[in-house]
């Protein structure tokens, strides 16, 4: 049955892409930091921990081989994390790192499959692992490198000057589509939109930041009801009957309260509400 269209929350998917050296991986950090707690999934030879004393953030390493499977299995694995965000650094080896899917075509059609025949075979695991970032319960970025090449041109000051760009994102054409917003880098890390459904970043040259993630977090909020939220986290803070219930609630909604705009109000219900089961728990002992 059709009814009226109404923006609902949603979850961040959000693409990066840029030639190395562009500033990728911090600049997902940075914009991770303003959507809240960050895990990142590093395929870059441990480059994802050189930023460990600018950020806090929970590391993991996929190491070879990058099967679309096991990008998949440690994707699980954060759904059991406190954190609201993870980035894949990056999902360009998916494609055709060591294990890959280029990798594996390359080995169907070296067991006696023709292209065609190798493809049906493994692009079911590669929408597989489109479907896995699509679902998954919390924010995502994920960066891509680009392909390179070199250009000649002029200067500021009249110089002729060789300039490194990015070109195609590797990773399977059109994967872009698959995303919220994408972000392209250049070499000065200066990062424009190709691709933008919040309409937030259109036309526009920036430097990512956390304050880019804290305007796609409202952004992502604008479609709920706050006051109709609000009567409902009252009622179930109402519930609550034990510390540990209190925890996994406040890790639960913790972006869904900071972009409520009585969210002071929440916070201090919460907080009577702890000392009061911190109480019982004394009284019992």
């Amino acid at each position: 049955m059709f009814k009226q269209a109404e923006r609902k929350r949603a979850r961040l998917r959000l693409g990066i892409t840029g030639p190395s050296g562009s500033g990728k991986t911090l600049g997902a950090l940075l914009v991770a930091s303003g959507l809240g707690k960050v895990a990142m999934l590093d395929t870059e030879e441990g480059s994802g921990e050189l930023y460990s004393g600018q950020i806090g953030y929970l590391y993991d390493r996929l190491a070879p081989p990058f099967t679309p499977e096991r990008y998949i299995a440690k994707m699980k694995e954060v759904e059991k994390l406190d954190v609201d965000v993870l980035i894949l650094d990056s999902i360009s080896h998916a494609w055709e790192g060591t294990g890959g899917i280029l990798d594996m075509h390359d080995r169907a059609v070296a067991n006696n499959r023709n292209s065609f025949a190798a493809w049906r075979e493994v692009t079911p695991k590669h929408n597989q692992f489109v479907d896995a970032m699509l679902r998954c319960p919390y924010h995502l970025i994920a960066t891509m490198r680009s392909k390179s090449d070199y250009i000649t041109g002029v200067d500021g000051s009249g110089r002729m000057s060789v300039r490194k760009v990015g070109l195609a994102p590797i990773q399977r054409p059109g994967m872009e589509y698959e995303f919220t917003t994408v972000f392209d880098l250049d070499m000065e890390h200066r990062a424009s939109v190709s691709k933008d459904r919040t309409s937030l970043f259109d036309g526009k040259t920036i430097t990512l930041m956390s304050d880019v993630g804290r305007k796609f977090a409202v952004w992502l909020n604008e479609g709920m009801d706050t006051q109709a939220l609000f009567q409902q986290m009252v009622t179930e803070i109402g519930q609550i009957d034990n510390l540990d219930w209190l925890r996994t609630w406040y890790k639960d909604h913790q972006i869904e309260i900071e972009n409520l705009p009585n969210s002071l109000e929440i916070i201090t219900m919460l907080t009577q509400r702890k000392e009061m089961l911190q109480g019982e728990m004394s009284t019992m002992q």
